[in-house]
């Protein structure tokens, strides 16, 4: 089996540590799935909030990008 650091696995996933942390005691944990935090990073508030920020950013932007691909049909649609 394959072991990945608690970040590498947040950016598969695109959540915070904090929230694979939070779905291990709610929710995997009933499913037998556990999660080992080896590489447990301590950040301060604020790195944690640029680091959210950062992610909010990247799906935003991922979206528009996938967009780009309608564009022609929301042009010649009258009703979008």
């Amino acid at each position: 089996m394959k072991q990945y650091k608690a970040k590498e696995f947040s950016e598969m996933l695109n959540v915070s540590v904090k929230t694979l942390q939070r779905w291990d005691n709610q929710f995997l944990r009933k499913m037998g799935v556990e999660i080992m935090i080896v590489n447990n990073e301590k950040l301060s508030p604020q790195e944690e909030l640029v680091q959210d920020l950062i992610s909010i950013i990247h799906v935003f932007s991922c979206r528009i990008y996938g967009l780009r691909k309608y564009k022609k049909k929301m042009s010649e649609d009258e009703d979008l």
